[in-house]
């Protein structure tokens, strides 16, 4: 499977790769079926999609509890970082030197979300207000991802870094 995404990303797959929301096998069905059943069991409130869940699957070869394992993971992240309590407001200054290009409307050539940072604008100084702001812009454009764009462009210009 690994190969057939690689070839489909880059354009060369006639046809569209099976794990997808719309192209499951019965397996893989049957995974993401145990997978919903056992997200909603433990974290009723998590509210993570059926492609979500294809994301840890197929990072997983959809073994169930390698997955699970990953959803977990992210559940614990997420209650300790609260993304989506972030307020971008507070961190103005990152968006005032330049540092990162925060429109949600840039996509790349491909017409995925796109985050673009100059890192030689980087600022020492504002380093955890710096990380808040990525990573709501991150958990932002991760929200953007939908069929059959299911990655975005994370690109970091370094002209400029280690002055």
């Amino acid at each position: 499977w690994d190969l057939k995404a690689k070839d489909y990303l880059a354009g060369k797959e006639t046809t569209d790769p099976s794990g997808y929301l719309g192209r499951l096998t019965p397996k893989e069905q049957e995974c993401l079926d145990w997978l919903k059943g056992a997200i909603d069991a433990e974290f009723p409130d998590l509210g993570f999609s059926d492609a979500d869940l294809l994301r840890y699957l197929r990072a997983r070869d959809f073994h169930k509890e390698q997955s699970l394992k990953m959803v977990r993971a992210t559940a614990k992240w997420l209650a300790e970082t609260q993304p989506a309590e972030i307020d971008m407001g507070e961190y103005r200054e990152v968006h005032d030197n330049g540092f990162c290009l925060p429109a949600a409307s840039l996509r790349d050539k491909s017409g995925r979300p796109l985050i673009w940072c100059f890192s030689g604008k980087y600022d020492p100084a504002v380093t955890e207000r710096a990380n808040k702001n990525l990573l709501k812009m991150l958990v932002t454009k991760v929200d953007l991802c939908h069929p059959p764009n299911e990655t975005l462009t994370f690109a970091f210009d370094m002209t400029g870094y280690g002055r």
